[in-house]
This record gives C-alpha cells, structure tokens and sequence, in this order.
C-alpha cells in the first residue's frame, strides 16, 4: 500500500468518525437478521489502519538500502 492510499484510509476514517454526526442508532444495515454498524468505532479502525500502513511504509523506507 502506498503513502497516497494510507492517507486516504486515515482521512475515510476520520470522516466516518468525527463529520457523521447523526447517532448511529438510526442506521443499520439489514442482510441477515439485523446488523448495527457504528460508524464512529469503524471510522476510528479504519484510522487505526491508516496510520500503522504510514508507519510501515516510512520504516521500510527508512531501512531499504539505496544503490550507488
């Protein structure tokens, strides 16, 4: 995953998390039986997610050897 991509996963997530303001327990998903979905915990996995892939990316790109 690139820098572009990780950044836009912590950007979804923080959408999700802080810009939907309406309480969750008016939105749920029907596919079998009743499924909730709270955006503000998705929102915030999703930035979790974001930020280890920016984490690892800059690791790896602090260890890689260039060639001279």
């Amino acid at each position: 995953m690139s820098i572009g991509e990780s950044g836009a996963l912590v950007i979804i997530g923080a959408l999700l998390r802080f810009a939907l303001a309406w309480p969750p327990r008016y939105v749920s998903v029907r596919l079998v039986g009743l499924i909730y979905i709270n955006f503000q915990d998705t929102g915030l996995i999703v930035m979790i997610g974001g930020a280890v892939s920016i984490a690892l990316w800059i690791a790896l790109l602090l260890t890689r050897h260039r060639a001279r």
